[in-house]
């Protein structure tokens, strides 16, 4: 079985995803890189290597869960779906609520999961249990935090 392991960077300073630029040919080069030990790296023209320390709690690292919604989106760790749960799970966990719902992704020890809006100590553990054919990016917890 193949899995596609990605990562993407929200900037805390810029309030954006970070985008790198390859452009060592105009003397412009900005791009961060993860060790194989989970911790960043930043490189540009100036400096070949420089660690996550030097720019502490900048980065925040999201990462693909291999799934992507009803408009093939990738659907990454801190994106907030609307999504409909297949009626044999809703019964199977006795959540009494809507068998839809707006959720942010999240990733613990066990894998990924959802986290209800509106119900944060209720968490989904198990995604696979979604129907992906009415599964929507409706944003993130970053630029959309009235969402959580």
């Amino acid at each position: 079985m193949k899995r596609e392991i990605k990562f993407r960077l929200w900037d805390e300073r810029y309030l954006k995803y970070f985008k790198p630029i390859y452009e060592a040919y105009k003397g412009n080069l900005l791009d961060m890189s993860i060790t194989l030990s989970g911790e960043l790296q930043r490189r540009t023209m100036e400096k070949p290597a420089e660690h996550e320390s030097n720019f502490p709690d900048r980065f925040i690292i999201e990462q693909f869960t291999g799934l992507h919604d009803k408009n093939g989106k990738e659907i990454y760790e801190g994106d907030m779906i609307e999504t409909k749960f297949f009626p044999a799970y809703v019964e199977r966990i006795s959540w009494k609520g809507k068998p839809d719902a707006t959720c942010e992704v999240y990733w613990d020890l066990s894998g990924f999961g959802l986290k209800a809006k509106g119900n944060e100590d209720y968490r989904y553990p198990d995604m696979c249990e979604l129907n992906y054919d009415e599964t929507e990016i409706v944003g993130n917890i970053h630029l959309n935090p009235e969402l959580i």
